[in-house]
């Protein structure tokens, strides 16, 4: 059942407000990210089911929260001018990052910010950031026909989001990846993305950072396993 499939995640009051903020951002108002999953929560996560064709269950497998936390990733890293206030930016960013905690809203009067440089965990990390892009060819299990895919994806503090465009005589078709980047450089991710044909697929992708590329296994897309490099963009250099 639905809610025993949902029951099995153990889901901890910061992950059920993470999906309470990420189904707002993609525009399924939950009223407020208060860890709780009542009356108007529950509707809100079947109405995003029945938006993707699932079933309108209003609980959430796993499968459906790693879609739905990557395609708000995605619309979060998209835009290049925030609409909502500081306080509920914060907690949009947290979709993405949410090993990051927000500063505290009241700090106390005798707090004093030290600044320290960065571990060097972090700093190889940080040393990763930035907005990458590129394209490679992809052959469609049921067409023989070539496909371009584009790629776009941004990195902050060692996790990335973006998406992938499919054009060619096929048809069209998209979708939304994520990534991890370890300090040393290696990452692992996956994503959701419907080829020009309409089929659905979930990807898994690997690889690894070095300056200025990232190099990227994807499995799950066309016939193959693809190999591909994207490079920061220019801005970012």
């Amino acid at each position: 059942m639905a809610e025993a499939a949902e029951a099995r995640l153990n889901l901890t009051m910061a992950d059920r407000r993470r999906i309470q903020v990420a189904l707002t951002t993609l525009g399924f108002d939950t009223h407020g990210s208060d860890g709780t999953f009542g009356q108007r929560s529950r509707e809100v996560i079947a109405a995003w089911q029945k938006a993707h064709d699932r079933p309108s269950t209003g609980f959430l497998d796993d499968a459906q929260r790693q879609m739905l936390l990557t395609e708000a990733a995605s619309a979060v890293s998209r835009r290049s001018t925030p609409r909502k206030g500081g306080d509920e930016r914060r907690e949009l960013q947290g979709t993405i990052q949410s090993d990051v905690s927000a500063p505290p809203s009241n700090p106390p009067a005798a707090t004093v910010a030290i600044s320290q440089p960065p571990s060097t965990a972090t700093a190889s990390v940080i040393a990763f950031d930035g907005s990458y892009a590129g394209s490679f060819i992809i052959y469609p299990a049921t067409s023989w026909a070539a496909v371009v895919a584009r790629v776009g994806i941004k990195v902050s503090l060692g996790h990335g989001a973006g998406s992938v465009v499919f054009e060619g005589s096929p048809g069209s078709g998209e979708g939304t990846i994520f990534i991890d980047i370890s300090p040393t450089g290696r990452i692992a991710g996956g994503g959701v993305a419907t080829e020009p044909n309409g089929v659905r697929n979930r990807l898994a992708i690997g690889g690894h950072a070095e300056d200025k590329r990232l190099e990227l296994e994807l499995k799950g897309l066309g016939r193959d396993s693809l190999s591909m490099t994207l490079h920061r963009t220019p801005q970012e250099r």
